[in-house]
């Protein structure tokens, strides 16, 4: 019984853990596919506000379903306290920025340049948009805490499962505790792992183990502040966009 009851566990446990890295792994597509979506729709915005051309617009239309079936995903794997986060700062923060944007193609339409260049580089469209990119991390933070409790719940009802056993059979109790105490050592050693991974696939591309989005913006952000700091405070950032690279992927 001791021996199947192990087993179990061990089967439980493995289970819990690839569930856990794959649901952390959907959860970060679904935040860095928020993002992009979100800084296609900014580019396109502004770019129609610098040229005046129509064809911007029509590209910022095309990139709409995007964002919105992202967000989509991203309220129905989100926790109910999450999901309902989500809907209040998150996606109201995107359909703030939407219509800003979509006021902006206005200016556009009738040849106010200045007035759409406003809008797009005004505080409270940067507000919005820093609504947006945190409301995205607090998801992914959230789903991947969601999966290490997950985890060590399993664990803690697995450890408490051999203890009855323990409990039960007296006369294997030394035996029962050599092998509780080995195997509450493999779950927490077992259980730095998992954590490791999870955090690793989170900030890693998971085809090349490259560092991914989410990592490039936090050292992004770093790197801007110490350059704020310094004297000059210069620094220029260039985003390259390859059509159809989804398609490519």
């Amino acid at each position: 019984s001791l021996l199947t009851a192990f087993v179990g566990q061990r089967l439980l446990y493995d289970q819990a853990v690839r569930a856990a890295s794959e649901l952390a792994s959907s959860a970060t597509s679904v935040a860095a596919d928020i993002i992009l979506a979100d800084e296609r729709l900014t580019m396109s915005a502004n770019m129609a506000a610098q040229t005046g051309k129509r064809r911007w617009i029509d590209r910022y239309n095309s990139y709409i379903p995007d964002i919105d079936n992202a967000l989509k995903i991203a309220t129905a794997m989100a926790s109910p306290q999450d999901a309902e986060r989500l809907e209040q700062e998150t996606k109201l923060a995107n359909d703030t920025l939407v219509q800003m944007e979509r006021h902006s193609f206005l200016a556009v339409e009738s040849g106010d340049l200045d007035r759409a260049r406003m809008i797009l580089d005004s505080q409270e469209y940067l507000r919005e948009k820093n609504t947006l990119k945190d409301g995205s991390g607090r998801f992914l933070n959230s789903v991947i805490k969601a999966t290490k409790d997950r985890i060590e719940n399993v664990r803690i009802l697995g450890d408490a499962a051999l203890l009855t056993l323990l409990g039960l059979s007296v006369l294997a109790v030394v035996l029962l505790w050599v092998i509780t105490s080995r195997r509450i050592n493999a779950s927490e050693a077992s259980n730095m792992i998992a954590e490791d991974k999870l955090n690793f696939m989170a900030r890693h591309d998971e085809l090349t183990s490259l560092p991914n989005r989410r990592t490039f913006i936090e050292l992004l952000t770093i790197f801007l502040e110490k350059r704020r700091r310094a004297s000059d405070g210069l620094v220029a950032v260039a985003m390259v966009d390859v059509d159809h690279f989804k398609d490519i992927n």
